[in-house]
């Protein structure tokens, strides 16, 4: 049965497009602190740009707790600071504002409304390295697999309907078992 499912899975012309076998390791990712706090510390990043959806959507904003790994994914129409605080706005509702927020140095996260708005809610802002992605490895490597989530289910094929897929997306991130904790996000 393995061997047959298997052939079924290599047939597929999408996911053999899509996705990268046997990829080069880059290298180890740099140890941050783990505090054993779910929402203590998180990490943030754009996606894209993907081809305009239908809705308008060109990218995705990430975000993952470093403990629990955690993941949610949104899409957004760019990636301006506006998109990013209303995203966190929402998340915030949820979890609460975390005590350290990491990400790279995007325009949207080095801005003075972004600045601002994390001293509002005092977070610790943690910038990476510049061009530097395995800095911010915990939202670099759920980059990769939602990456090749969403490029693998396409229905139409100019793209555009991308987006209608992220929150399965999503929720299938969260019930796999990480093997870091062991446990699934949704506990």
């Amino acid at each position: 049965m393995r061997k047959k499912v298997k052939s079924y899975i290599d047939m597929c012309v999408e996911c053999a497009y899509h996705k990268v076998k046997g990829a080069k390791k880059e290298g180890e990712l740099h140890n941050i602190e783990r505090v054993p706090i779910p929402f203590h510390t998180v990490n943030i990043d754009h996606l894209g740009p993907f081809p305009k959806s239908s809705k308008g959507n060109t990218h995705v904003l990430v975000y993952v707790d470093n403990f629990t790994k955690y993941t949610y994914i949104e899409a957004v129409k760019d990636t301006k600071t506006r998109n990013v605080t209303k995203t966190l706005e929402t998340i915030f509702g949820i979890f609460g504002p975390p005590q350290r927020l990491i990400s790279d140095r995007g325009t949207a996260f080095t801005s003075a409304q972004f600045n601002s708005f994390m001293k509002e809610n005092s977070i610790t802002h943690i910038k990476t390295a510049t061009a530097m992605p395995r800095a911010n490895g915990q939202v670099a490597r759920h980059n990769k697999t939602i990456t090749t989530a969403i490029t693998s289910s396409y229905k139409r094929e100019d793209g555009r309907d991308w987006d209608v897929k992220i929150k399965p997306i999503q929720y299938a991130i969260n019930s796999i078992p990480n093997r870091t904790t062991g446990q699934t996000a949704h506990w």
